[in-house]
């Protein structure tokens, strides 16, 4: 298209001049610090936990590279889709912040499609997708929205053990804990183990980010 329109691809938000420069890094910065206050939160909240460690030594590298790679690449195709090269080309007719509510909310229902998805979570997706928008039109590129993408993805996939929908990838090297959020939820209101509901928005915030766990290893977690 770029060679069709006579343009240089540089021109749909991702310059090579600026590939893996100050944007991507402190974009990556933005996204693990955000991702580990999520955790940390939520286990403040007792709806979350650490776990234990699964995997040691030479393997830990060796998938940390592989999903660090794996992530990178989502994060560049996803970004590029949805603001990309679409939103030059919509922005043209609709302006930039019509088109980019457009393709957020677009970017929001194309996770309607994962198993195990929430409201909470496609409106999530849509809203970041939105945020994501909202650098490009301070940054002039997508570097720093790639590099908070990914990093994310890779965080919440090394500090909680799955990528998302309650579901472990192979290679992770923690192996995190916590109901899912309703199950808990029924649990604690009905007083087993004397323990208090998760916080509303707690539940909500779940989603997203955290395995499936039975209720023995919750009075487990929770015994002095």
């Amino acid at each position: 298209m770029a060679s069709i329109e006579g343009r240089r691809v540089d021109d749909y938000g991702l310059p090579r001049n600026q590939a893996f420069g100050k944007f991507f890094w402190v974009g990556a910065g933005w996204g693990l610090a955000a991702i580990t206050f999520l955790l940390f939160v939520l286990r403040g909240a007792h709806v979350f936990y650490f776990g234990h460690v699964v995997l040691r030594g030479g393997r830990v590298l060796k998938f940390a590279v592989f999903w660090m790679v794996f992530f990178l690449l989502v994060a560049l195709f996803e970004d590029f889709l949805t603001r990309g090269y679409l939103l030059f080309t919509l922005k043209q007719d609709l302006g930039f912040w019509p088109a980019a509510g457009l393709l957020s909310c677009a970017f929001g229902a194309i996770h309607l499609r994962n198993p195990g998805e929430t409201p909470v979570g496609i409106l999530a997706a849509a809203a970041i997708g939105f945020f994501f928008c909202f650098t490009l039109r301070r940054t002039g590129s997508l570097w720093f929205a790639v590099g908070f993408h990914a990093a994310w993805d890779w965080g919440q996939f090394l500090f909680v053990g799955c990528s998302r929908q309650w579901v472990h990838g192979a290679g992770s090297p923690v192996r995190t804990i916590c109901p899912r959020p309703a199950r808990l939820a029924d649990r604690w209101q009905r007083g087993a183990g004397g323990e208090r509901a998760v916080p509303g928005p707690g539940r909500r915030a779940l989603g997203p980010v955290c395995p499936k766990v039975s209720g023995g290893e919750i009075r487990r977690l929770n015994s002095p």
